[in-house]
């Protein structure tokens, strides 16, 4: 299940399963942009049984004409956020 902002960049993604006759959550992202529509952080979380636990994030950079220059991969640990190797 996705759904989108007024510039039809995807700010919500939702992984769900089939399961004794109830949909169960799986993991879902959120997705931010910038003034220029570049994908700039998205989150993933994980659903936990009664709420959502972090899990990873995507962290983008961009030069004045919007050319990807920089991607940082993060991973939760529990506590915080390490950058994975």
């Amino acid at each position: 299940i996705c759904s989108y902002d007024e510039n039809n960049n995807k700010i919500t993604s939702l992984d769900q399963t089939w399961k004794d006759y109830t949909w169960i959550n799986g993991y879902q992202y959120n997705y931010t942009y910038d003034i220029n529509n570049n994908q700039i952080f998205a989150l993933m979380e994980i659903w936990g049984g009664t709420s959502w636990e972090n899990q990873r994030q995507d962290n983008y950079s961009y030069d004045s004409t919007n050319n990807r220059i920089g991607h940082l991969d993060m991973n939760w640990d529990g506590a915080e956020w390490g950058i994975m190797q």
